[in-house]
């Protein structure tokens, strides 16, 4: 586990183990509640034995949607929407900045490669050289692999 100033044990089951942690990554990364919990979702998928892995890929889907829903829906010059809020209240970091955080988060947790490639995609949706516009079909590309995933899953129990 990690000895620093900020490590706080976890409680949960052997899913949430790992030396480096989903809410530490989040942190590092300045992620907001809907990509974190969708991340959350896709770390833990087939690794908490009360919960299918078709669920936890579900509620991760479902998280994205929600954020596509409110940010679609949303006014980026209008103070009362979320989508305002949303693109100012996030610092943006670079690629540089983000992959140290995203390769300690990948080698401290066992996610399968198809869903790391979906937290790779949600947590570059922004970028600091990208443009607003840009997001929709960032969040189009994250969708369309977790119902991928989805699909896939639901074979299997069928």
């Amino acid at each position: 586990m990690e000895n620093n100033a900020t490590y706080v044990p976890q409680v949960g089951g052997k899913h949430y183990q790992s030396a480096y942690q989903v809410w530490d990554y989040a942190a590092d990364v300045h992620l907001d509640p809907y990509r974190f919990n969708a991340i959350k979702y896709l770390q833990r998928a087939g690794q908490k034995p009360e919960v299918s892995e078709l669920r936890d890929v579900k509620a991760a889907l479902s998280y994205v949607q929600k954020l596509s829903l409110l940010l679609r829906n949303g006014n980026l010059y209008d103070p009362k929407s979320f989508a305002y809020w949303w693109f100012r209240s996030i610092r943006v970091l670079t690629s540089a900045e983000r992959i140290p955080f995203t390769d300690k988060f990948a080698d401290s947790n066992k996610i399968k490669p198809e869903y790391f490639a979906a937290i790779v995609s949600l947590v570059n949706l922004l970028d600091a050289d990208s443009l607003p516009i840009e997001l929709f079909p960032r969040l189009e590309d994250v969708e369309r692999r977790l119902e991928a995933c989805v699909a896939k899953l639901q074979t299997g129990y069928e």
